[in-house]
């Protein structure tokens, strides 16, 4: 009997010196993460007041302008004030090179209160639909009545810049 009682506390010493000395080595912690970006462009169409006979009354054209972003953010478009000579946001012009100029201006909205621009509550801002999706807006041309210019072809360019 000293036998088998040998054996079970053998066995039962092998059991418990296993758990003694098992041990918890010390853990680490690990940041997971991830950096979404945004990546946008614009498109802007043309904005063209046609071939008037006079400029004795207003003229008003809509014209689009498109983004695309991969982002859902808030967006701002904002517009300079063109190379017409002598422009500014107030005040755009269109010319022809030769001195003579056209006013016109580009607005947020067809009530034509508040010209586009550069600065806060100028600028058309929104929230991407993102992922690859085109938001289209709306903008707002008006040549407003004004003295007769000589013939010819009047131009300006305006730059539209997407801020994400």
């Amino acid at each position: 009997m000293n036998r088998k009682f040998v054996l079970a506390a053998l066995v039962a010493s092998a059991f418990t010196a296993s758990a003694a000395t098992a041990a918890t080595t010390a853990g680490d912690d690990f940041l997971v993460k991830i950096v979404l970006t945004n990546s946008c462009t614009i498109v802007a169409d043309d904005l063209d007041f046609g071939a008037p006979a006079d400029l004795s009354a207003n003229i008003d054209v809509p014209t689009a302008v498109h983004v695309t972003c991969s982002g859902h953010n808030p967006v701002s478009v904002d517009f300079n004030a063109g190379s017409g000579a002598g422009s500014t946001i107030a005040a755009r012009l269109m010319d022809n090179g030769a001195g003579d100029t056209v006013a016109y201006n580009i607005y947020t909205d067809n009530t034509y209160a508040t010209p586009l621009g550069q600065a806060a509550g100028s600028t058309m801002d929104f929230t991407s639909t993102g992922n690859g999706a085109t938001d289209d807006m709306t903008v707002y041309g008006r040549v407003p009545a004004q003295s007769a210019q000589p013939n010819g072809t009047y131009t300006s360019t305006v730059r539209a810049t997407v801020t994400f």
